[in-house]
């Protein structure tokens, strides 16, 4: 006060605790005159928060479900632009796994992704699994979370989200506890650390989204192997050689199923693509036979044989014109053709395809997926998975029935 003695106000006034509040205004307040200068001299625009930065959003608050509008579009955008092609079951399993999943992956290692952007994504790739497109819903013969299984569990192998956003975040987490040298690890440790480690630190209500998220990915982990000690073990099993290994992370936060046998056949690189799915959806019990639509139709009768009601069962081991379907004649081929389907009844019973324990030698699927009189007899494809055997694999020749026709031979041998 320039040497002047002051009141018991002007002394209570300078003497009080300073809040964050005036120490920002007091740090980051521009005049007028001084931000049109700095804009002259510089060329710099005025912006606002939220703002984009690499093309994610960036924020002094926690991001709404607005703000990942943009990752949403580019998602649908693939989907649409994708409508047109006429792709199969498996054309659209290949595009949703290897491109929409790579687009995911920039965000998911970036930011938490909130429950509500991740159910909009998995109701897009859905529908434009089983239907052909992005905002048209149709009903799944798959449940999702069976669909994100590992194909030796049963699924199609896509990435579950969240365990996917949780493993690929790790990494931030394993960086903050490596003390890696980066500005926002320098910041987290001095702004929220305090000399402590991550394994120690408590958190509280203003820590940011992502300080949270950190928190949360070391506590599931605590909850599972039950020490600090042991959740630093565990991350440091995903780091070879000096790399994280997010793929070994989603082994951990991913859901588990019991390994089964069936799909090194069903998925077999002898067998196409699309005639695996169809085999794949056949032995889940998920092919739109008639026994599915009892409730909506009356007639559930086989249009092959019509004597007995159309299910996976019945086309595959019961229905006579299917067998009788496999070949005429004295011919070398109908020989042939009727000795496997004898060995088909005699092996390939319900109870004795699908969920295999031990070795199953020999596998063959027939896919005469819209079959028709014209298109002769499809060679589709063998596999063998013991002693050297060989069988061929035939579609079968319909007059003119639209029908989905799947037959799976599954033999054990055991050793």
């Amino acid at each position: 006060m320039n040497g002047k003695l002051v009141d018991d106000g002007q002394a209570t006034e300078l003497m009080r605790a300073t809040t964050d509040k005036e120490i920002k205004e007091s740090l980051f307040r521009i005049s007028r005159e001084d931000l049109e200068s700095i804009k002259s001299v510089s060329g710099f625009t005025v912006g606002r928060l939220p703002f984009r930065y690499l093309g994610l959003p960036v924020s002094s608050t926690k991001l709404t479900i607005a703000q990942f509008q943009p990752f949403t579009d580019r998602i649908s955008g693939h989907l649409n632009t994708w409508t047109s092609l006429k792709l199969s079951y498996a054309g659209r399993c290949e595009l949703i796994s290897s491109v929409l999943q790579g687009v995911e992956c920039f965000w998911l290692a970036s930011l938490p992704i909130p429950t509500g952007i991740r159910e909009r994504l998995i109701r897009m790739c859905r529908n434009f699994l089983w239907g052909g497109k992005c905002f048209v819903s149709k009903k799944p013969l798959v449940a999702w979370d069976s669909i994100c299984l590992p194909k030796m569990e049963g699924g199609l192998g896509f990435k579950n989200l969240e365990a996917w956003n949780l493993a690929l975040l790790s990494k931030n987490l394993w960086n903050i506890q490596a003390k890696k040298d980066t500005l926002w690890i320098r910041w987290v440790h001095q702004h929220y650390l305090q000399n402590t480690s991550i394994w120690e630190y408590t958190g509280n209500k203003r820590d940011s989204a992502m300080m949270k998220q950190m928190l949360l990915i070391r506590d599931k982990i605590f909850a599972m192997d039950g020490s600090m000690q042991a959740v630093s073990n565990r991350m440091g099993q995903w780091v070879l050689e000096g790399r994280f290994h997010s793929n070994l992370a989603y082994e951990f936060f991913r859901p588990r199923k019991e390994i089964i046998t069936w799909p090194k056949m069903v998925w077999s690189s002898c067998i196409m693509p699309k005639h695996s799915f169809i085999l794949w959806l056949g032995l889940k019990d998920r092919l739109l036979t008639r026994d599915k639509i009892q409730e909506f139709s009356e007639d559930t009768s086989c249009p092959l044989c019509t004597n007995l009601d159309e299910s996976v069962d019945h086309l595959f081991f019961q229905c006579n014109v299917a067998k009788q379907g496999v070949g005429n004649g004295d011919s070398s081929q109908g020989q042939e053709n009727r000795a496997c389907m004898r060995s088909f009844t005699t092996f390939g019973k319900p109870e004795m395809r699908g969920y295999l324990k031990g070795p199953v030698p020999i596998s063959f699927a027939v896919d005469a997926s819209c079959c028709r009189a014209d298109l002769g007899m499809m060679l589709v494809g063998a596999y063998c998975c013991c002693p050297p055997i060989s069988l061929l694999m035939w579609g079968l020749v319909g007059s003119s029935l639209d029908v989905w026709l799947l037959l799976f031979l599954g033999a054990t041998a055991h050793c």
